[in-house]
């Protein structure tokens, strides 16, 4: 609502300013609100910060507890023409022996005609059958010359002007041209054959070697008159199109306009308007026809081939309707058509198990751990050595080592940084004030020291220094330190950052891996049966069960057979209901796989199973003191179970950046401030409101004031 205001027109003052500097004073009640807000989302972003530090820390953690990033070997072929090789987690050390008795290749159709002249696809090089070449008077090519193009190789055929002579008919226009382009490229390169009435032939002369053969236009052409044209051709051109194109057995007839043809059940139908290259394209992305089109100029012939080697692959091929694509380019007849066959290898592995005539449908597969890719055939016995690989399994302990150094470094500086609690956030006057040098040391100072003695951050720092610093029990105890492996805390002001003597953890990951291993990611497993079969009688049978200390015995009923699905089911629910009953839901977790009771801990608590008084265990396939000990876990095990529970902690104090409502401690916070915000610029507006309202009171009054004065002066004037 416009508000009208009388801003010193009787008093001569200054109200706008007078008003403003009331106002700082009520002011000051909501810049404090601001600046508490701000500190707040300064807090909260560091939080955030270091939670992705530690999610981090925890997807490295995560990562070492996998076998793969111990299990790491490198393999080494011993003949990289034969065959190539790669080691994976499941290999073992040692030498490996492979034969490659038979490569496996894929089944194929290939351009073909018992008479394999005619298995050729592309017409020969001719000249124009319409137009013959006119001996009615000697031909004269004195002067002339022409530019013809073999395999690539471009030379210029010329005839002099004085020394050759003309030619009375096509035999010796033959004979002549023959010896000119012997002359240029060699004997039986290229030959010079008689066609139908007058017309000349260029070919291959190789019944097996089609390469490429092209005429084209000469300084002082001789094309014309030999009835060539420029740039005609042995090979039929990807770049033509389909309607345009010219095979050795004819053109092409098309079903509406369209090649039209099935390849392995895929339906294909090409536009005559489409060049052959594109519809070899077209072909060949289909991943449903599972073949490869190609067009092989040195052989000018056509072939099909599927992607997928191995024998017993079909490759069925027809034309649909008028349309005789496949058949110009001679791929229907059945002797076209190669099966594919398996690869065929001899294998050793390290332990001397061996097998012979062992048939694999790809040339590249893994056996025992060891990926190969077959590349030819070889009756000599090939080795493949399979070591384990010291430096990557290093750089991956390393890598979690890096990480944790990290986080450790970005939460103890927080935790220890100053605080200067006489720099608070400046207000937006004091910023207006101020350079931009100035304003970000002022806040450099204001935000240092926010999380200084931050539980959440003692409590994560305390917890990863133990889990790394602790010994792990359950494992060998030569092996059982972090020291052990050649790894150290530095100086006590250092807060537990670690480092790595090279030398010492890579001769312990080239001798011991199997501790170094342990050391890092054991992990206890959960209780599990013996393999239980026939009738299981447990009716008033009971045992006693130990959750991290507390103990409580299960009673149980009934007559289960392990042959009946629903029986084994019943006793699952039987059990897992007994112990919700006594130590609560989701607490312990009951399941039965491949004949085998498991009870896990859902928590990560200790379990311990011992005899009841009619004692149920061994009927169950338990022993008395069974036990799974949460606490012996291996180092990064312990940190990411500690890591997890530090996330927790650190999302529900500050959220996170990609959650839509930040419900978390700090986000109600910043929510609670927003609103008494929003209620103090209320109460503002209506205080200075106020006070353009008594100041314009105040002006209207002396307004009336000096009208009246002004009045009465002009009445005594008058008398």
């Amino acid at each position: 609502m416009a508000i009208n205001r009388i801003t010193g027109m009787a008093s001569g003052l200054d109200v706008d300013q007078l008003v403003k500097d009331l106002m700082k004073v009520e002011r000051s009640r909501v810049d404090k609100l601001d600046q508490r807000k701000q500190l707040i989302e300064w807090k909260r972003d560091l939080y955030r910060e270091i939670n992705t530090k530690v999610l981090a820390l925890r997807t490295e953690a995560m990562n070492m507890k996998l076998s793969t990033s111990y299990k790491v070997f490198s393999a080494t072929a011993s003949d990289t023409s034969v065959l190539s090789a790669t080691a994976t987690a499941s290999a073992i050390e040692g030498t490996y022996k492979v034969t490659v008795d038979q490569l496996a290749t894929a089944t194929q159709r290939k351009s073909y005609d018992a008479t394999p002249e005619n298995a050729l696809v592309s017409p020969d090089l001719k000249s124009s059958d319409l137009d013959p070449i006119d001996f009615s008077v000697p031909l004269d090519l004195r002067g002339k010359d022409l530019k013809l193009t073999f395999n690539g190789v471009q030379k210029t055929i010329s005839w002099s002007a004085t020394d050759d002579p003309t030619y009375a008919n096509l035999g010796e226009l033959i004979t002549g041209l023959q010896q000119k382009i012997d002359n240029v490229f060699g004997t039986n390169q290229i030959e010079v054959a008689a066609g139908v009435g007058n017309q000349l032939v260029l070919k291959p002369k190789d019944s097996t070697f089609k390469p490429n053969i092209v005429v084209n236009t000469g300084t002082n052409d001789a094309l014309a008159q030999l009835k060539f044209t420029n740039g005609q051709q042995y090979h039929i051109s990807l770049d033509t199109k389909l309607q345009d194109l010219k095979f050795r057995s004819g053109v092409l007839t098309f079903e509406s306009d369209k090649a039209d043809f099935t390849i392995n059940g895929v339906r294909f139908q090409i536009d005559k308007t489409k060049t052959l290259g594109e519809l070899i394209s077209t072909v060949n992305a289909d991943t449903n026809a599972d073949v490869t089109m190609s067009y092989d100029t040195t052989l000018d012939k056509f072939t099909i081939k599927r992607d997928s080697t191995g024998a017993g692959a079909t490759l069925n091929v027809q034309n649909h309707g008028a349309s005789d694509f496949l058949t110009r380019i001679k791929v229907t007849d059945a002797a076209a058509l190669t099966p594919g066959q398996n690869a065929i290898i001899d294998f050793t592995d390290p332990n001397n198990v061996t097998m012979t005539n062992l048939e694999m449908s790809s040339n590249t597969f893994t056996l025992n751990g060891v990926s190969m890719t077959l590349l030819k055939e070889d009756a000599a016995q090939k080795t493949i050595t399979v070591t384990k690989d010291v430096d990557k399994i290093y750089d991956n302990i390393k890598n979690f080592i890096d990480k944790y150094n990290e986080t450790i470094e970005l939460i103890a500086a927080e935790y220890s940084e100053e605080r200067y609690r006489d720099y608070q956030p400046l207000t937006d006057e004091e910023r207006e004030a101020m350079s931009e040098d100035q304003i970000k040391l002022w806040e450099d100072k204001a935000k240092s020291g926010l999380l200084k003695g931050d539980s959440i951050l003692g409590s994560i720092m305390n917890d990863l220094r133990s889990s790394i610093s602790n010994a792990v029990t359950g494992i060998d105890t030569s092996y059982n330190q972090i020291t052990d492996l050649g790894i150290k805390t530095g100086s006590y002001y250092e807060n537990g950052k670690l480092y790595i003597n090279e030398t010492k953890l890579k001769e312990a990951i080239s001798s011991r891996l199997n501790d170094v291993t342990n050391f890092f990611s054991y992990s206890p497993t959960n209780l599990q049966s013996s393999t239980l079969s026939g009738v299981l009688d447990v009716n008033g049978k009971d045992f006693k069960l130990t959750l991290n200390g507390i103990q409580q015995t299960i009673t149980l009923s009934g007559t289960y057979d392990m042959s009946n699905s629903t029986d084994v089911q019943t006793l699952t629910k039987e059990i897992q209901t007994k112990i919700n009953t006594d130590f609560g839901t989701g607490q312990i977790s009951v399941s039965i796989y491949d004949s085998k009771i498991i009870l896990a801990s859902n928590k990560g608590y200790t379990l311990k199973l011992n005899s009841g008084t009619v004692d149920a265990l061994a009927t169950l396939g338990f022993n008395d003191n069974d036990t799974y000990d949460s606490t012996k876990k291996g180092i990064v095990a312990k940190a990411y179970d500690k890591l997890v529970i530090s996330t927790s902690r650190l999302v529900d104090k500050a959220g996170s950046s990609t959650s839509y409502f930040d419900v978390s401690t700090l986000g109600k916070e910043l929510t609670r401030l927003d609103l008494d915000i929003s209620k103090q610029e209320d109460r503002l507006a209506e205080i200075e409101d106020r006070y353009y309202k008594q100041f314009t009171a105040m002006e209207t009054a002396l307004n009336r004031m000096n009208s009246q004065s002004a009045w009465l002066s002009q009445q005594l004037g008058g008398n």
